[in-house]
């Protein structure tokens, strides 16, 4: 089966349509129509690298072979606390106050390493379903070792609470939730 995406000017949304045998019936909704320019304040990444292609320009002292290393270099203790507090923040505003809701417990700095280990992961095995991860549908089926560090509920309830930014400002822009932080990795990236 076969993707095809289809752009309607008129719409607010793009259109998937399969070339499956029942294409009207597989026509979904998925990605809102985002403006085509950027803020005024964008400005693109300029990258000057005096070095030969392949070779990452890093701070000293920095250790190459470590992937927490090199992650830190954009998201230090700081920028993770920072995006835990507005988390616990989001969720408090956010999580429904019924009797038949999970509960939200504050997340921590080492929750959300967890967690965006937990993505990358995900972005390197590669799943047809998230529940696939933490669970084992037949027997040849892959062993994913996810619920020894985070359950699939913990997981969920972290991506749909995540949050970047103050949970009480307004954006003009759909871009404004991510701003401050896609200010700070362009900083960090020079």
């Amino acid at each position: 089966m076969t993707a095809i995406f289809v752009l309607q000017p008129k719409s607010t949304f793009f259109e998937i349509a399969s070339t499956c045998k029942h294409a009207k019936s597989c026509v979904c909704r998925v990605l809102p129509d985002l403006p085509s320019t950027p803020p005024p304040q964008w400005r693109p990444l300029e990258i000057n690298n005096p070095h030969t292609f392949g070779v990452a320009d890093l701070p000293e002292g920095t250790d190459r072979g470590s992937p927490i290393a090199l992650f830190d270099l954009f998201f230090d203790a700081e920028v993770m606390e920072q995006i835990a507090h507005f988390t616990n923040d989001r969720a408090a505003h956010a999580h429904p106050q019924l009797p038949s809701a999970r509960g939200w417990k504050p997340t921590s700095l080492g929750e959300l390493y967890t967690y965006f280990a937990i993505v990358v992961y995900m972005a390197v095995h590669r799943e047809p379903s998230l529940a696939e991860y933490w669970s084992r549908g037949h027997k040849n089926a892959p062993t994913h070792k996810l619920n020894d560090f985070m359950g699939c509920t913990r997981w969920h309830q972290l991506d749909r609470y995540l949050y970047p930014a103050e949970v009480s400002q307004t954006f003009q822009s759909p871009f404004g939730r991510v701003w401050d932080l896609s200010e700070l990795l362009r900083a960090r990236s020079l």
